[in-house]
């Protein structure tokens, strides 16, 4: 093949290319443009404008959602080894409903102080309502009593709510939580509907507010509790509330209807915690 020849003009010389190069870049055009005064306050009212601005300003935690706050532990703990470590990992979930039924009438007392103090460890301060029928005149005379401060709670920091009918009730606690979002809540119904424990318990997950209800007669229907519990009172009960004296026995744990155990509680006001020993002789409860 033959070898052609480039022409000459083809070609850029070495120095056009060098003088090419050390040329100045040209600024940038741009084509947008913002119109005179815009985004500056109006002569007439320049320091409404910035009043307003500045209240609208808010620093930025107040800024998270109450509910999506974190104030307690995952779980909630009674404190003793004995039940703590025994129990499935998510039994006493904070953002649920936990249910506990007392074996017989008179153990209405011990299922309630139960709740207290299973609350009572993990509040600091933060309020705790009790909700009860009006007609529930032992546990409001107890709960106005000395003994409650054993838990280690102030009397500024339990509140109790009472009201004639259940449904009234019901209503308080929906409107309690929605108000007041650093509240625990410890309810005693006689009975309730399964339809009802539903609305707690999607309102205690929703709101994640730890709700606690002892009922005297076990609620019927798809289990909604995330743990249930039957609460019998020794019968060498002491009188001393430091030494509550009842037997705890864990019925269901996660959905899961298998028999649990049983534990003989101690409140330990020094330590706000429980102590627990095992029972050997787990009664049959319902």
């Amino acid at each position: 093949m033959k070898k052609q020849v480039i022409p000459t003009q083809q070609q850029i010389p070495a120095q056009t290319v060098a003088a090419l190069l050390q040329q100045p870049l040209s600024r940038v055009q741009t084509q947008i443009s913002v119109p005179k005064g815009a985004g500056c306050p109006q002569a007439d009212h320049p320091l409404h404008f910035r009043s307003a601005f500045a209240s609208s300003l808010k620093p930025f935690h107040s800024l998270v959602a109450p509910s999506q706050t974190p104030r307690f532990e995952t779980e909630l703990s009674f404190g003793a080894p004995q039940i703590d470590l025994a129990l499935e990992k998510g039994t006493l979930a904070t953002n649920g409903l936990h249910e506990l039924n007392p074996v017989h009438w008179r153990d209405q007392t011990s299922a309630f102080a139960c709740a207290l103090g299973l609350i009572s460890r993990h509040q600091e301060g933060q309020p705790i309502f009790c909700f009860l029928q009006e007609d529930q005149s032992e546990l409001i005379k107890w709960l106005s009593s000395d003994k409650v401060d054993d838990f280690n709670i102030q009397r500024e920091q339990l509140v109790v709510v009472t009201a004639k009918h259940r449904d009234d009730l019901l209503w308080a606690i929906e409107e309690t939580v929605h108000s007041i979002p650093t509240a625990a809540i410890i309810a005693h119904f006689p009975t309730l509907e399964n339809l009802a424990a539903q609305r707690l318990s999607y309102l205690a997950k929703d709101q994640r507010v730890p709700c606690l209800v002892v009922c005297n007669h076990k609620i019927e229907g798809p289990v909604h509790a995330n743990s249930q519990w039957s609460v019998c009172r020794k019968s060498d009960y002491a009188h001393d509330t430091k030494d509550i004296g009842f037997v705890l026995h864990q019925k269901l744990c996660l959905q899961q209807n298998q028999p649990g155990m049983s534990w003989h509680l101690i409140w330990q006001s020094a330590d706000n915690r429980f102590s627990a020993s095992l029972e050997q002789n787990i009664r049959t409860v319902h």
